[in-house]
Order: structure tokens, then sequence, then C-alpha cells
């Protein structure tokens, strides 16, 4: 994908007005726009920047969402460690500004870490913890993306019957909303771990219906 032209100065506009809040969320969006187009460094670098202006405004979700974002980078990196530890960073943060969708998210990305660590038991009990806040929320999206993450941390563990029953409920609410992606995604989760229990049969059919 071709990057986009790097961002060198403050936008004048921002610097006469002084709404620097404004500006750190403006950063913000052009970060996920850079990462959205595999432009890691760039994004890192307008992501330190709202940092410094959230911290500087004492913008503390603002900041902390920065946190997060510069995590997510760290994470698709595999630079696990920092990563964790900025998500460790943001969770209290998230709280304390009762951004329960956010603390919820930040759980099963701090779950998917521990995962790839092997910690598997830490994993699952951050990934209920993010579908306890769904529930609160009402939030079925969260709810079933944690869901799905429980079912791949068993696999890991060769848990297989137990991930299907989770497979199964994914698939579910993807049907129940009419949701062709997930549907296709969790049919193709399905059929993988049909596969695995020895159901060649069914395993056929499930990632058939997925294509």
């Amino acid at each position: 994908m071709k990057q986009l032209t790097p961002r060198t100065r403050r936008w004048p506009s921002f610097e006469i007005s002084g709404t620097e809040s404004h500006e750190a969320k403006v950063l913000n969006n052009l970060g996920w726009i850079y990462t959205e187009s595999d432009d890691s460094e760039h994004a890192l670098a307008v992501y330190e920047e709202s940092l410094a202006i959230s911290r500087r405004t004492g913008d503390a979700l603002g900041e902390a969402t920065t946190l997060h974002n510069i995590a997510q980078i760290l994470k698709d990196h595999f630079d696990l460690d920092t990563a964790a530890h900025r998500l460790e960073e943001v969770l209290p943060r998230f709280r304390t500004a009762g951004a329960a969708a956010a603390e919820a998210i930040t759980l099963n990305s701090l779950a998917w870490i521990n995962m790839e660590q092997d910690e598997f038991d830490s994993a699952i009990g951050l990934h209920e913890s993010a579908m306890q806040l769904a529930d609160q929320l009402g939030d079925d999206n969260i709810k079933a993306q944690a869901n799905s993450d429980i079912a791949d941390v068993q696999c890991r563990r060769g848990e297989y019957a137990e991930a299907l029953d989770r497979y199964r409920d994914s698939l579910n609410v993807a049907r129940s909303k009419g949701a062709i992606v997930e549907q296709i995604e969790a049919r193709t989760r399905v059929g993988s771990v049909l596969r695995e229990l020895g159901d060649l049969e069914s395993a056929f059919a499930e990632l058939k219906d997925a294509r």
C-alpha cells in the first residue's frame, strides 16, 4: 500500500487558535490512517506528538487513548513486553474515566499478548473480565470478540471441544446480526476445529460454506 506523505510540522490553524486538545484528537486520527496504510514509523511519530499534547493539557482520557494506540502498533510488531506495559498503564486510566468499552477492548488486547506468551490462564481471565464489562454495557460485539478469543486460547491448549462450542456461539451471534464477514470467519474457525477433532466431513461442509 502506498505510504502517505510524512507530516513534518504542526498545523498553523491549531497553533494560532491554541486548541491543543483538538489537535491531539486530529493527530490520533492521522496516526490511525498511517497505521492502516502500513506506515508505522509515521504513525508512532504523530501518536507521540499527540501524547505530549494530552499530557501537557491534562487530558487523561486522550493520553490513555494514545497510549493504547501506540501499544497496538507495538503488539502488531511483536514487541509484546513493551506493548503489555503500555496496556497495563492505560487500564486504570480508562477505569477512572469510566470508559468501560475502551477498558474491555484493552483487556482483550492484553489477553492476546498473554496468549502469545503462553500465559493461557491469565489470557482467559482477562477475556472473561472483558466479557463481564461487555455484558454491563450491552455490547454484543466486544462480548463476541472476547468469546472467540477465549476459544483461540483453548485451541492453543488443545481443548478443541470447548473451543468448538465457543466458535459456534460466535457464529450464531454473527448470523443474528447478519454480519457476513464475521460469519465467514466463524465458519472457518469451526471448520478448522472440526478438522482437528477428526470430523472431516463436517469440517469440509463448514469450510465449503465459508468460501
